[in-house]
């Protein structure tokens, strides 16, 4: 996989500029083009992620239909099981740590997990930080035109 990523067309040249984009169809039915870095972000991240509305969620007055389960604290399987569902070599989050310490060191590490992941439930704390993600931009290789946003 990493071969197909590096191994782009020759007019490439490998560079990480991601040169002005084009927008279809703005509001008044236009094209226009994103130039600056601020402009592409933006541009990058409405392709790739839904409006948000702010007004779809939950109400206080909603009539909702009773659980189907009842709420049981995470266990030590559960959280083995997604570890083992990590890719073990994928690029590291905020924290540094890589996927390969949780999946080769999960025998030691799934008792701490499990007690964090069940304090989080029984003191309603969720951590900002587990709440913020990056997207990296990466080319899709092979595209014939890296100026619109459906090429990343």
């Amino acid at each position: 996989m990493a071969h197909r990523f590096l191994s782009g067309p020759s007019t490439d040249g490998g560079r990480t500029r991601i040169p002005t984009l084009r927008k279809i169809r703005n509001i008044e039915g236009n094209d226009t083009n994103a130039e600056s870095n601020t402009d592409k972000s933006q541009l990058l991240f409405d392709s790739f992620y839904r409006a948000h509305n702010p007004e779809h969620g939950t109400k206080a007055d909603a009539a909702y239909p009773p659980p189907k389960f009842v709420f049981a604290p995470i266990t030590d399987a559960q959280v083995l099981r997604a570890i083992s569902q990590l890719h073990a070599y994928k690029a590291p989050g905020d924290n540094n740590i890589p996927n390969t310490i949780f999946v080769k060191c999960s025998n030691i590490l799934v008792p701490y997990l499990s007690l964090l992941y069940r304090a989080t439930f029984s003191l309603a704390i969720y951590p900002q930080e587990w709440k913020d993600s990056q997207t990296v931009v990466l080319r899709k290789p092979g595209k014939p035109n890296y100026t619109v946003p459906g090429a990343y």
